[in-house]
């Protein structure tokens, strides 16, 4: 069974990016994106349902905001 990673802000720029090209750099490793559709990481029980749901080896977080009016 290959190891799990989850990229968070896969609808984004940078996210978006890692997980089109996650499987030219790491085959043997399972690579799938979270967009904020999936789920709200400002939750917590979503982000307990992500873990539980995916049991990832390892997060790389790229979600962020990018709009001024929301990050004030």
């Amino acid at each position: 069974m290959k190891p799990i990673a989850l990229i968070t802000g896969a609808a984004g720029l940078i996210g978006g990016y890692l997980v089109r090209t996650a499987p030219r750099w790491v085959s043997d490793w399972e690579v799938r994106g979270v967009t904020r559709a999936e789920a709200d990481l400002t939750d917590r029980g979503d982000l307990q349902r992500l873990w539980d749901r995916h049991r990832p080896d390892a997060v790389i977080h790229c979600a962020a905001l990018s709009r001024t009016v929301l990050c004030e």
